[in-house]
């Protein structure tokens, strides 16, 4: 019996003048590409992915930070006073950080698939102006059932950003390229834990004084 291995050779085929290709080659040649007729042999492909970081990952991040501080705060409030102030039993506090991640929850996909369909710059400037302006209004509730909606609302206005970045850079970058640039963008939540109750203490220090 012969001993001699099986030869293992990529399946091949002649497309003229004795010239064999790779099928797995030619099939790749074969998909189509979106706007084939731009001409990209002289991009620098590090130097476009650095102009794209400096557009996209710096802002991004920061709008990141500002969502989370918005979420957050109302820990912060309890500590100044808020459930005296709003008559709150505990139970009652409990159900207004509740409430805001039922309606993100919900809302997550729902958002995700609005953003197919719309531009990310309207949408994102769209849910942006909404939160801010839930929690300039979350400042003014007078009791327990005015909390709960703005908290229900903040989630709504704030469920398509964490998973409209994470589908909007999958857009601009490769798999090997993703992690790192999300892991910078997540960094927000960090920032946030750091600097929030500094924030809140420098705001709210002369009103309880």
């Amino acid at each position: 019996m012969s001993s001699t291995p099986p030869s293992f050779e990529s399946p091949s085929k002649k497309v003229g003048n004795g010239i064999q290709v790779d099928e797995r080659t030619a099939s790749v040649e074969k998909i189509k590409l979106y706007n084939a007729h731009v001409d990209v042999s002289g991009v620098d492909e590090r130097q476009l992915i650095r102009k794209v970081d400096m557009r996209t990952i710096p802002w991004l991040t920061l709008l990141y930070l500002f969502c989370f501080l918005d979420r957050t705060s109302i820990g912060n409030a309890k500590l100044y006073n808020m459930e005296r102030d709003l008559h709150l039993t505990d139970n009652q506090y409990l159900a207004c950080l509740t409430i805001f991640f039922v309606s993100y929850s919900l809302l997550e996909v729902p958002a995700n698939i609005v953003l197919k369909r719309l531009r990310p710059s309207i949408w994102f400037s769209a849910i942006m102006v909404g939160w801010g302006i839930m929690m300039t209004l979350q400042g003014l509730v007078q009791n327990f059932g005015g909390l709960m909606a703005m908290r229900w609302l903040l989630g709504v206005m704030e469920a398509g950003f964490f998973p409209g970045v994470s589908y909007y850079l999958s857009c601009w970058y490769k798999h090997s390229e993703y992690g790192t640039r999300f892991a910078v963008f997540f960094s927000a939540v960090t920032a946030a834990g750091a600097f929030g109750g500094l924030f809140a203490a420098s705001s709210c220090s002369p009103l309880t004084r």
